[in-house]
């Protein structure tokens, strides 16, 4: 990010570090994998 972005944003705004993207050949695989990088999508809806 620029300097101005960060200034705009703030110190307690959103910002992306990093994307990592995975490739799956299971449904199983892909499940685990968000289990430790992303529980929050396999919450159950409510």
């Amino acid at each position: 990010m620029t300097e101005a972005e960060i200034e705009r944003v703030g110190e307690t705004g959103p910002t992306i570090d990093a994307i990592e993207v995975g490739e799956f050949v299971t449904y199983e695989a892909r499940r685990e994998w968000l289990k430790s990088k992303a529980p929050t999508f396999l919450r159950q809806p409510e």
